[in-house]
């Protein structure tokens, strides 16, 4: 029940992770994501977990801040 009530807010637009100078903090925000889609992935709920992955990349897109 938690699962489905926190999986819109998951799932919408780029998530809550703001950019930022903040190396380190990116570095976790980059981690957590991994974490939490394949987390997801080995659940089975796909759809989360591919989402979380993408944040991820998103994140990475930016290189010299990780």
């Amino acid at each position: 029940r938690l699962q489905k009530k926190q999986k819109p807010q998951q799932t919408g637009g780029t998530s809550s992770f703001n950019k930022t100078d903040d190396a380190e903090e990116m570095r976790h925000y980059f981690l957590e994501q991994i974490q939490l889609g394949e987390d997801c992935l080995t659940r089975g709920d796909i759809d989360t977990g591919l989402n979380c992955l993408a944040k991820a990349i998103l994140a990475c897109s930016q290189p010299q801040s990780l």
